[in-house]
């Protein structure tokens, strides 16, 4: 009666090991595949844009201007007086 007891509930821990596994995986590929879906924002936009000779401050203060898109870079390392 004793063994019938203990293999009844070895049975049953396992099974609760693996619907916990199988609920995992399910949450981890609910995850992953809504950041797959997730739009990106740099792949939709166009922007045409015509210069000659302007310095690249002035570029990119008008891709500034035209698009939600800011650029950060320090003056140092970027010579932003050269012409484009």
């Amino acid at each position: 009666m004793k063994k019938t007891q203990f293999t009844f509930y070895f049975e049953r821990r396992c099974n609760q090991k693996l619907l916990l596994k199988m609920k995992l995986t399910v949450v981890t590929l609910l995850v992953c595949m809504l950041q797959v879906s997730a739009s990106v924002y740099s792949q939709t936009t166009k922007l045409t844009l015509d210069f000659q000779e302007k310095k690249i401050s002035e570029v990119l203060k008008e891709i500034e201007e035209t698009t939600d898109y800011r650029f950060f870079y320090q003056r140092e390392q970027v010579n932003v007086d050269r012409k484009v």
